[in-house]
């Protein structure tokens, strides 16, 4: 429970420490979208339909951050699952934010393999909160 209150905390330090600044639009709105439990699978091909909910999904409401809250990658390899979300999070250059649910860590990665990976996504996706 420590490491993953750890790594939890890590997370967040990285996310606040370099985070964009986010504004409201000038009509005083701001508009998050949030996805949850997206359960992506990288071997069935019927887990591309959580990808393309969350690109028409972002086409349509044009939100200012996205918010996905756990349970995003559910099957292995989850390395290839979570490249995946994270270049199809970086292909809409939206600001995302990204916790991990009680299923991403039950595949082939930890808690701090999948916190590497969305962290390492700067480096090619550019308009992650950081």
């Amino acid at each position: 429970m420590r490491n993953l209150w750890a790594t939890w905390m890590a997370l967040c330090i990285v996310l606040v420490a370099n985070a964009q600044e986010l504004h409201f639009r000038d009509n005083g709105t701001f508009k998050i979208v949030q996805f949850t439990d997206t359960h992506f699978c990288p071997m069935k091909t019927e887990s591309d339909v959580a990808i393309d909910v969350i690109r028409k999904t972002v086409a349509a409401e044009k939100p200012d951050v996205l918010v996905l809250t756990g349970d995003v990658v559910t099957g292995e390899p989850a390395a290839e699952g979570w490249k995946r979300v994270l270049s199809v999070l970086g292909e809409t250059e939206i600001p995302y934010i990204l916790m991990n649910g009680n299923h991403d860590t039950e595949q082939d990665l930890s808690y701090q393999e999948i916190t590497r990976l969305i962290t390492s996504a700067t480096n090619w996706n550019r308009k992650v909160i950081r």
